[in-house]
């Protein structure tokens, strides 16, 4: 058996760092590659990194081949895909990016006689497509057709892979990665509240939504306090503007924290915000689960994956998509309203087991190859 897995991001950095005796771990999207080589342990194969370019492949000692091929447009990155898998011959191709790179690998796998399996991690139908978004739908939904297997992350995208193959047959959902204490003692009601925003510090996210919206909030209100924890390619032009609003001494960046130290964030929150733009595909958002299994409420838009967990004033509260002025209206219900947080807090928690499923991504991965015809070495363990 050999194996190649097409992943987005900082594929080959990961592998290094997952090879540095050293390094301390690797969380939430970083975490899927050491999880997937736990299940596939010894086994020869390929790493193709869509972010990366060429050089980064450099690797010397790597027991297994790596290859870059971001640098270029979707097309060419398409091509050196297609390439990369021809020259390989693997027997499962494992997918963790739709569009062209879902297409390359589909039309490698057909040519190859391989396996193909679709790892599902975002969401892949837009809220208001463009012609070109409705293009990659299609696209997208043959080639899913054809995979023999599909790895979901969460309820949300495990119905909408359902939909779009036709049955849940060859779905193999994960949804069990929280690794946080089951409750986070509430804060203290005459203290500080702070909002929290927890994940990468993009406009997509909605990073600089929050801020406008709580703006206002924080001028007018004495205990509010704005939280970021996390990195992204925003963060410098964030400061920027909570220095230009004046507001350096009511907003905290925290800058990135690794998944230990997420308890703690949560355990002086008073709610967490999530103000994901509809133009970001979001498929599973980990801080908003992490949230209310620790007993925190959420503010988050209703769409998605987060109108699919989330019952507003139950467990959290819905806003508008991409409205600020909704976002800041629920923040500040919550906020002013330490009965109606209590209440909140008090669903999350009992409706925790309701956002867990039992298997987590190696298991999924192992139930996935198995169902698909590859016998795994004995150690490779899966839950019944």
């Amino acid at each position: 058996m050999k194996f190649a897995y097409v992943k987005s991001g900082n594929t080959l950095k990961e592998y290094a760092a997952h090879r540095d005796p050293t390094h301390p771990g690797q969380s939430g999207p970083e975490g899927y590659l050491p999880q997937l080589l736990s299940v596939l342990d010894q086994v020869p194969g390929l790493l193709i990194s869509t972010g990366e370019p060429p050089e980064a492949a450099a690797q010397p000692g790597a027991p297994l081949h790596l290859r870059g091929v971001g640098g270029a447009g979707s097309v060419r990155r398409a091509c050196r895909i297609f390439t990369a898998l021809l020259r390989e011959r693997p027997d499962v191709i494992i997918c963790g990016e739709p569009s062209l790179a879902l297409a390359a690998s589909t039309l490698a796998a057909t040519l190859l006689r391989a396996t193909l399996i679709f790892s599902s991690h975002n969401d892949l139908e837009a809220r208001r497509p463009t012609a070109r978004q409705r293009l990659q739908a299609r696209l997208n939904a043959f080639c899913l057709r054809r995979a023999a297997a599909c790895v979901c992350h969460g309820p949300f995208l495990t119905d909408q892979l359902a939909r779009i193959r036709g049955g849940q047959q060859g779905l193999f959902p994960f949804d069990r990665g929280t690794q946080l204490p089951d409750q986070c003692a509430a804060p203290d009601p005459d203290g500080p509240r702070n909002v929290l925003y927890l994940g990468r510090v993009e406009t997509d996210k909605g990073a600089f939504d929050l801020l406008e919206a709580m703006t206002p909030l924080l001028r007018d209100l004495e205990q509010p306090r704005l939280v970021y924890v996390g990195g992204g390619g925003g963060l410098a032009d964030l400061e920027a503007e909570i220095r230009k609003r004046g507001l350096t001494d009511r907003v905290t960046l925290a800058g990135h924290a690794p998944h230990r130290d997420v308890a703690r964030y949560l355990a002086q929150a008073w709610v967490t915000a999530t103000p994901t733009r509809t133009s970001f595909p979001e498929g599973r958002c980990m801080t908003a689960v992490e949230s209310l299994d620790c007993g925190v409420p959420v503010v988050a838009p209703r769409f998605g994956p987060f109108a699919f967990f989330i019952r507003h004033e139950e467990a959290g509260l819905l806003h508008e998509p991409d409205s600020v002025t909704d976002l800041r209206r629920q923040l500040e219900r919550v906020l002013l309203d330490a009965d109606l947080r209590e209440r909140l807090s008090k669903t999350a928690l009992q409706t925790r087991a309701q956002r867990t499923g039992p298997d987590d991504f190696p298991s999924a991965l192992a139930k996935a190859l198995r169902f698909a015809g590859f016998a795994l070495k004995d150690n490779t363990k899966d839950n019944a």
